[in-house]
């Protein structure tokens, strides 16, 4: 393999396309944190998405959202928002990492002896011998967009339920939101999820 031919692989591997579609995902999952402020404070997307896309800081996101849950439900939904809350923080530390961190290409045989080009994400401190044993690989993003979905649908049903608690469906769904969120979800809700499952889109604001 030739140099310019490592490159040409390297520059068209679908790793790229991935680290985009996981970047996406988080985004998504903004929207979503953006829907609990909303609905916490009463004030129109307009105005909420102003402030809170303005705070820079993810944990102290993380805060305000907890302190304005706490606000207005009490302790009721205290388990589903820590257990939400805990999660968020491990993809907001596993998103910062996607975005800053290098990506390096290398080259190795398969079994055929054909030559393959893999793309990997490393710390930027390459210098540091044993930070760059830390990688992260595609298989890694894919973990990492199936996450932000799970918890951006969890979010936005959350909102929606609390949103309309005049509906009796909505009432009898209010109590799965006094208990922990498990991830990954059991077998049975995961199959249904998948079901259901629509192309990659931000939330959209309710006009209910």
């Amino acid at each position: 393999m030739t140099a310019e031919e490592f490159l040409e692989a390297a520059h068209s591997n679908p790793f790229w396309a991935a680290r985009g579609r996981s970047i996406q995902a988080y985004a998504n999952l903004e929207q979503a944190l953006l829907m609990v402020m909303v609905l916490t404070t009463g004030m129109p997307h307009a105005t909420a998405g102003t402030i809170f896309f303005k705070i820079s800081s993810a944990q102290a996101r993380r805060s305000i959202l907890e302190r304005l849950i706490n606000r207005k439900f009490k302790s009721e939904f205290g388990p589903f928002w820590n257990s939400v809350s805990k999660a968020v923080h491990d993809l907001d530390v596993r998103r910062n990492e996607i975005v800053h961190w290098n990506a390096a290409a290398e080259w190795a045989s398969d079994t055929d002896g054909w030559k393959v080009v893999t793309v990997k994400l490393t710390p930027p401190n390459f210098w540091d011998v044993a930070a760059v044993r830390l990688t992260i690989d595609m298989a890694d993003l894919e973990k990492f967009v199936k996450k932000c979905r799970f918890y951006t649908e969890e979010i936005v049903m959350f909102c929606s339920v609390m949103n309309h608690q005049r509906v009796p469906q909505a009432r009898a769904l209010r109590g799965k939101y006094r208990q922990e969120l498990v991830y990954p979800a059991p077998e049975s809700e995961a199959h249904t999820r998948n079901r259901a499952r629509k192309p990659d889109t931000p939330p959209q604001a309710s006009r209910g």
